[in-house]
């Protein structure tokens, strides 16, 4: 979680840079459209700066907005953090078996594959996977990692996004 939040700081530091250049360019033309030159120009922006860190009562108001954005962009990218730490357990720890594709059927978002599998103690499991492609055919086979704990926890394999490499 710390490396994801390490990897938005530049993020985050091209939005501040960003609304500091919206800001000194649009704000010229709304208060200091007299001005001359460009050193004129430049001397506006520096004292429209010192002004504004100057005045207490726009502190307040320019965090809200940036502590609401920070929420609400960690709580969006949760589910994300999850399901890569899924994926990554399935892909070291996960029980590798043979699943027949019973059935599927379009629906919102994708096709659901409708799969049954034998788990380690050869009960047959029945579960659905939410995909964005249509099987090839009906009663086809593929390979899936499952958690043997929760047996309908698992991902197809091989995994798209991770690419395995001859060390």
């Amino acid at each position: 979680m710390a490396l994801r939040l390490l990897r938005t700081v530049p993020r985050l530091i091209f939005l501040a840079a960003l609304a500091l250049m919206v800001y000194s360019v649009w704000n010229p033309y709304l208060r200091a459209a007299h001005a001359q030159s460009l050193q004129e120009l430049w001397a506006f922006q520096r004292h429209a700066l010192e002004d504004f860190l100057q005045a207490p009562q726009w502190h307040a108001w320019m965090l809200w907005p940036t502590v609401i954005f920070a929420g609400f962009a960690a709580v969006m990218s949760l589910p994300g953090y999850f399901w890569g730490r899924r994926t990554k357990w399935l892909l070291m720890w996960g029980t590798p078996t043979r699943a027949v594709i019973t059935s599927f059927a379009g629906g919102t978002g994708g096709v659901w594959w409708h799969l049954e599998y034998p788990d380690a103690d050869g009960n047959v499991i029945k579960t659905t996977l939410l995909r964005h492609s249509t099987p090839d055919a009906r009663h086809s086979v593929l390979t899936v990692l499952y958690n043997p704990a929760k047996p309908h926890d698992l991902i197809t394999y091989p995994v798209p996004q991770y690419r395995v490499s001859a060390s």
